[in-house]
């Protein structure tokens, strides 16, 4: 025994505490890596990559299907049949009430967002032209739109 009485002398290998404490040593250093690697998640922010948004938007739960329409200065048009053409994206066709609902646990819920988005992902110089359609009205009386364009 040593002198604390914990270990035999002749049953005490310095090797293997040194190896003990290399594995201690690799362990902390993993554990840091880990928290440097995981970043803070940022609630609620998307980055979108465009150099434009075209936003369309109508009141909420409106039941009417509006259509936006936009063209770039080569010719290319994005609609609900052309989703995509050139640098432009329609990324949503919001058909008023048609296709706003889900079925979940036996449960229908629906969005009462009424809005369509264009991306437009590169610039051509020139004049860009976007028009709304009121294409499907189901209650007869017009339809207050409004169209955004953010850089």
């Amino acid at each position: 025994m040593d002198s604390f009485g914990n270990y035999p002398r002749e049953k005490f290998d310095p090797f293997s505490v040194m190896l003990f404490k290399g594995l201690q040593v690799v362990a902390f250093l993993f554990f840091i890596a880990l928290l440097a690697m995981n970043p803070e998640a940022k609630s609620g922010k998307i980055d979108t990559k465009a150099e434009f948004i075209i936003t369309m938007t109508w009141p909420d739960s409106h039941p009417d299907d509006i259509d936006l329409y936009a063209e770039d200065p080569v010719g290319n048009i994005v609609w609900y049949h052309v989703r995509e053409a050139g640098f432009m994206v329609l990324d949503r066709d919001d058909r008023g009430g048609l296709n706003n609902t889900i079925i979940v646990n036996g449960r229908k819920m629906s969005s009462p967002i009424r809005q369509e988005t264009v991306s437009i992902r590169g610039i051509i110089p020139g004049e860009y032209t976007v028009n709304v359609n009121h294409y499907l009205a189901t209650t007869g009386a017009p339809v207050p739109v409004a169209v955004k364009v953010r850089r």
